[in-house]
């Protein structure tokens, strides 16, 4: 099946799945009942059902619907689950004066786990074999939480934290991409278990402890999740084989990244999931909608997006969006679309910013990482191209322009697949000071120069 067929099929599966939870249904011997909605209005959560769809919180009825008022909660998130006339949903909302926050003014940190904080030396693994930069370090979620209760997040003003990958990942050691040296899973990115928290992590307790920690500070959480690949112990690649490409090696001779992205292996050792096997992809998406239920999460940063079909994203997203947005919750599906930069002109990266927003759109992410804003201003201002601050200033003002009507783009300077900026900047550091105070995009602040600097030196 070519790509366009597959997504029209699976476009044509959405939409049927979707008529048919919003269609009346005849009940015999009974009036027809609608399927129960819910929103907040006013102050009160507010469901249309018969019955008492949550006998744990006061609802009160009201003719055709059942209200909860909002102000009897504590402040912070809530997840209701709701049951009423053989429907199920949940009802997600945040009470007091974090209910007003918004994904376009949120400041994120990525935390690579196992780099960050060891907050509990007990659940430290044995080492993978390869060297020392390579292995598992001791980083912990209890770490991060404690980071959390001391105010460090708060103190750089960050509201949102974006965690890497979580699944429990392989012991040992794996031969690099340049063929030479060994790394270990340390990074997150190789899954052996789909609904597992890597015991080095901590576990499951310590996960929910973060995100308590988190919420009733305000702040949301987001966690990396992986749709293109396993690792070969995964337990899915052990049993079922058939969900999973027969692909070459990505880069390689006839291989090439671009032309056979879709099913190619970035390494031998990481089988790539074919998401045109429908038993792959619903099991992808319950495996999604599992770690967002059970770990209260607000966000999810999708890797490696072009790789996979473009209906893996649909898929995803409208699963999420019917599961957790009923009462207006902004759930954050962030992309990682990776491109290069092609030239000095808007013109010259046309084909970057479209594929990046190739998958931005109401039935798919709700933005991506701005790579062509990464390349034009790390690249060629502050390391080796030495452009002046009239390209920057340029980059900073029309790049968030190029992408859809909407979108919720995620400027960086920097991630776990880059050397930090602070590495990569040369002379005495001012371009740095000069970019803050023109104020990055997203970033309206004056004092941002001084909150950064000391999260670029952790």
């Amino acid at each position: 099946m070519d790509l366009v067929r597959g997504l029209v099929l699976v476009r044509i599966a959405l939409f049927l799945v979707s008529l048919m939870m919003v269609m009346i249904l005849p009940v015999s011997g009974e009036e027809e009942m609608l399927p129960m909605t819910q929103s907040i209005e006013e102050g009160r959560l507010k469901v249309t059902a018969s019955t008492n769809p949550n006998s744990s919180y006061e609802f009160v009825q009201n003719g055709s619907s059942w209200e909860l008022d909002l102000s009897t909660l504590p402040d912070g998130k809530h997840t209701i689950g709701l049951k009423s006339d053989g429907y199920e949903q949940l009802a997600v909302f945040w009470t007091g004066a974090q209910s007003g926050f918004t994904w376009e003014d949120a400041l994120i940190q990525m935390v690579m786990v196992d780099r960050f904080v060891n907050g509990n030396t007990s659940n430290d693994g044995v080492s993978s074999g390869s060297s020392f930069e390579a292995d598992w370090q001791g980083g912990d979620l209890q770490g991060v939480t404690q980071m959390i209760e001391s105010g460090y997040f708060e103190d750089l003003g960050i509201n949102a934290i974006w965690l890497s990958p979580l699944n429990t990942n392989p012991n040992g050691s794996f031969i690099a991409r340049d063929g030479v040296h060994h790394v270990s899973g340390y990074h997150g990115y190789w899954p052996i278990e789909p609904r597992q928290v890597d015991p080095r992590y901590g576990g499951e307790e310590a996960l929910d402890e973060l995100v308590e920690a988190a919420h009733s500070r305000g702040m949301r959480v987001m966690a990396d999740f992986i749709i293109n690949h396993v690792h070969e112990d995964h337990v899915y690649f052990q049993e079922r084989p058939e969900w999973f490409n027969d692909g070459c090696l990505c880069g390689t001779n006839g291989c090439e990244w671009t032309e056979r992205r879709l099913d190619c292996l970035f390494m031998d050792y990481m089988p790539d999931i074919d998401w045109s096997s429908e038993e792959a992809r619903d099991q992808m998406v319950s495996d999604a909608l599992w770690w967002i239920e059970r770990f209260d999460l607000d966000g999810l940063r999708i890797d490696a997006v072009k790789h996979v079909d473009d209906g893996a994203i649909t898929a995803l997203s409208t699963a999420i969006k019917q599961r957790f947005e009923g009462t207006g919750n902004d759930f954050y599906l962030k992309g990682e679309t990776a491109m290069g930069w092609a030239g000095h002109s808007l013109e010259d990266n046309h084909e970057q910013y479209s594929t990046i927003n190739r998958y931005i759109s109401q039935d798919g992410l709700d933005g991506q990482a701005d790579f062509v804003l990464y390349h034009a201003v790390v690249d060629n201002v502050f390391s080796n191209q030495h452009m002046d601050y009239q390209h920057l200033d340029y980059w900073t003002n029309r790049s968030q322009d190029q992408y859809v009507q909407g979108a919720i783009m995620t400027p960086y300077i920097g991630s776990h697949d880059t050397p930090r900026i602070i590495s990569r900047m040369e002379n005495d550091g001012t371009q740095w000071n000069q970019w803050a105070e023109q104020e990055t995009p997203g970033i309206p602040s004056d004092w941002a120069y001084a909150r950064l600097e000391q999260a670029l030196g952790w």
